[in-house]
């Protein structure tokens, strides 16, 4: 068994992030603005939404409620790892759920704006992120598309 030293480079288990693997598995080999903006954004998103749970679960809410609510946001976080790693159908579901989410909650923010400011700025900021997550993967996967039509 080989002894690892502090000063070794060659640890067995590294947790330093290899973003050229990352970027490579979404979908591209060059690392470049628009890989970037769609993994910050998809991470931007998944940290929001776990931010964001301690405002969703009220006092009054039950075992179901909160119980659907961490299954939700197991089914996000999940979707968001594989649309990280590359998944196609898991970037395709990730992008129906930042669109519904906020086609459902942006209609809602003049009447939360009106029962409670600070609901309403964290559902404000919950839709731009979701929404940049949906521009910037559909513009990658029409680019990816875009250059697999030329490669042929």
């Amino acid at each position: 068994m080989t002894k690892i030293s502090p000063g070794d480079s060659r640890h067995a288990l590294s947790f330093r992030p290899r973003l050229g693997r990352v970027l490579k598995e979404f979908g591209d080999s060059k690392p470049n603005g628009l890989n970037l903006c769609a993994i910050a954004s998809i991470c931007f998103v998944s940290l929001w939404s776990l931010l964001e749970l301690p405002w969703e679960v009220k006092a009054g809410s039950g075992y179901e409620e909160i119980a659907a609510l961490l299954l939700s946001k197991i089914i996000l976080l999940g979707l968001a790892a594989l649309s990280i790693r590359g998944g196609r159908i898991a970037r395709c579901a990730f992008l129906l759920i930042c669109l519904m989410s906020v086609l459902a909650v942006a209609s809602e923010i003049p009447l939360e704006y009106e029962r409670s400011r600070t609901l309403a700025m964290l559902s404000t900021i919950e839709c731009l992120g979701k929404l940049l997550a949906f521009i910037a993967i559909v513009l990658v996967i029409l680019r990816n598309r875009a250059s697999a039509m030329r490669e042929k």
